[in-house]
């Protein structure tokens, strides 16, 4: 019995071995671009880039370097806190700010903020927007300290229309 334990444990103790082996860490850090290490999220996109969310923006890292994207062109200098950066199933991508939703277009390397301001396409119920989740339907579930909002495109063309249900 005993020896049945010892030829188990020795067994399991290989396996470890050989799934540690396949697994490497590297340090990132402030060296290839990345001035927040305080992170919200990371997210991996379609096109294989990683999105690293920071209380000061959000970062893209192609493996071997990061590009700020911090938002303060928009309005007065402002940085937004990033909660998180989202790519919906029309590889669209989002970014959960303290500041509203913001939807990136990256043909024309301009955004589309959905607020709680009266000025927003769709009206949230916050600005500070905390998660979203894409589901079978296509109906986008986007989560913010005052509660739940549920989008969903309306498209005519090439330009969609969204709003709040």
């Amino acid at each position: 019995m005993k020896l049945r334990i010892v030829f188990v444990f020795i067994i399991l103790l290989l396996h470890i071995r050989t799934w540690a082996g396949d697994m490497s860490f590297r340090h990132v850090s402030g060296g290839e671009g990345l001035k927040y290490t305080w992170v919200w999220n990371i997210f991996k996109d379609s096109r294989g880039y990683m999105w690293f969310s920071t209380t000061y923006g959000a970062y893209r890292y192609n493996g071997y370097s990061f590009e700020e994207y911090t938002f303060k062109h928009l309005k007065n200098d402002f940085r937004s806190k990033i909660y998180f950066v989202y790519e919906d199933s029309k590889n669209n991508l989002w970014f959960g700010t303290d500041h509203g939703l913001y939807l990136y277009n990256r043909l024309s390397n301009q955004y589309t903020r959905y607020s709680d301001e009266k000025e927003s396409p769709v009206g949230l119920s916050s600005n500070i927007i905390l998660c979203m989740k894409e589901d079978i339907d296509g109906i986008i579930w986007v989560g913010t300290d005052r509660g739940i909002n549920k989008l969903v495109y309306r498209c005519r063309h090439k330009c969609c229309l969204s709003e709040l249900v």
